[in-house]
């Protein structure tokens, strides 16, 4: 009964140790597992923490790309306020409101708008070039 015994003690004890193996396999599979999966979570967190970077980057280029616009638009503004009525538009709306003919105010130097300051000057005893100088446009802001 003792060989009976101790036989059984061994196939316990192989079984034992098969079966504790077969856990031990387990836990390394799965800390492998776990393992894996952490490395891989760092690495998307560097990915985002990358992204985010970059969309904080974007971001403020494009703000000092309206940053810009917006300069550049006052700057155009500015000349344009600076030209003031000199402009193309001004000179044919003083001279309709003069009370010549410069046909449609459309900002064009066309031949009609020529021919009502050439008419102007002359009627101002100015010389009649038909450009607006300082002279002919001193004058002609009277009728803005």
């Amino acid at each position: 009964m003792k060989k009976a015994g101790i036989y059984k003690y061994l196939i316990f004890a192989i079984l034992s140790a098969f079966l504790l193996s077969g856990c031990a396999g387990a836990q390394i599979k799965h800390a492998e597992e776990v393992s894996r999966l952490e490395a891989q979570i760092k690495q998307l967190e560097n990915e985002i923490a990358l992204k985010d970077k970059r969309q904080k980057e974007t971001e403020k280029q494009l703000q000092n790309e309206i940053q810009l616009r917006r300069s550049l638009d006052e700057k155009i503004r500015d000349k344009e306020d600076a030209k003031g009525p000199m402009s193309i538009i001004g000179v044919q709306k003083a001279l309709k409101n003069a009370g010549f003919n410069p046909g449609p105010i459309d900002g064009k130097m066309g031949a009609r708008t020529k021919a009502a300051i050439i008419e102007f000057q002359k009627a101002n005893g100015l010389e009649p070039d038909g450009k607006v100088g300082p002279k002919t446009w001193a004058r002609l802001q009277g009728f803005l």
